[in-house]
């Protein structure tokens, strides 16, 4: 897993990977945005109005990981890797049993540093393929303040939208929280565009 270099639950992602970010954190007005992932194919999300997003492509890979924060602070990240299948992938690839495997493994991690005895995997809202976890960190539970770039609550999973498993993690401090809805929703109304 790519953990940002902050303490806490960091700024976790499904993909082992080293981030280089090139693309520039722009304001949102609520609306589509049609996120690039290469020739005749893009990631539509109707981010929330006020979030940034910055794009990170992954160092020798095919992945690109997308960050969403407030525009002013640090109250949350959201992190999404779109995932393509590729030559000779597993067959499970975008089936129910393959992206809950890959959620399940991504639980085992962040038990570690959970305060939840177990985390449940719960079924994506819907009708997508996908599952998430919820974990709290035992490292920052009962901190007066929380410090900059650290998060208590991780939300983390998978979705299928379309042929691309969207690998995602909600970083924040209140759970339940008005962000995590929205980042829910963002993925719930996302659509993969092929063609012209």
């Amino acid at each position: 897993m790519t953990e940002r270099m902050t303490s806490g639950w960091r700024a976790i992602s499904l993909i082992v990977a080293v981030l280089v970010v090139v693309g520039c954190a722009q304001p949102s007005a609520a609306g589509e945005m049609v996120v690039d992932l290469g020739p005749r194919d893009g990631l539509a999300l109707r981010v929330p109005e006020g979030w940034v997003m910055e794009r990170g492509d992954v160092k020798d890979a095919p992945l690109v990981t997308l960050t969403f924060r407030p525009e002013v602070g640090d109250e949350f990240s959201v992190l999404l890797t779109p995932i393509r299948p590729q030559p000779g992938a597993d067959p499970d690839f975008g089936s129910p049993a393959g992206v809950y495997a890959i959620v399940e493994a991504a639980a085992q991690d962040a038990a570690v540093r959970a305060v939840e005895s177990e985390l449940e995997i719960r079924p994506f809202e819907g009708d997508r393929v996908g599952f998430y976890f919820w974990a709290t960190d035992r490292d920052l539970v009962g901190k007066s303040r929380i410090p900059p770039g650290e998060y208590l609550h991780l939300t983390q999973g998978a979705v299928m939208i379309g042929d691309i498993l969207c690998a995602f993690t909600i970083l924040t401090n209140d759970r339940p929280s008005g962000v995590i809805d929205s980042a829910m929703m963002m993925l719930r109304t996302a659509a993969h565009r092929t063609g012209a």
